[in-house]
């Protein structure tokens, strides 16, 4: 994942889940593919929480909107735009 914007602080032991809302009635290999654009933001004092929530997929042909939850120990403060591109494995 990239991001541009401000963070301040420091964080370890992060722990990041992904929820993915797909329009489709089924799935093939690199239906997830595409480029995501979003937003992100932290806010972390001992434990702290932050979130992703990103726009995007595969050039039109599907449009999903994945949201992540994640927590993470140490202090920190931040906010950016965010951007991942996912491709299949092979």
């Amino acid at each position: 994942m990239k991001r541009l914007g401000i963070d301040f602080g420091y964080t370890s032991h992060g722990r990041l889940v992904w929820a993915v809302f797909a329009p489709t009635a089924g799935y093939h290999r690199g239906s997830l593919g595409g480029t995501y654009v979003g937003a992100a933001a932290e806010a972390t004092l001992g434990a702290g929480i932050g979130a992703n929530v990103l726009l995007g997929g595969t050039e039109g042909s599907i449009h999903l909107q994945t949201i992540s939850v994640q927590g993470q120990i140490g202090i920190n403060v931040a906010a950016a735009g965010a951007t991942v591109t996912l491709k299949a494995a092979d």
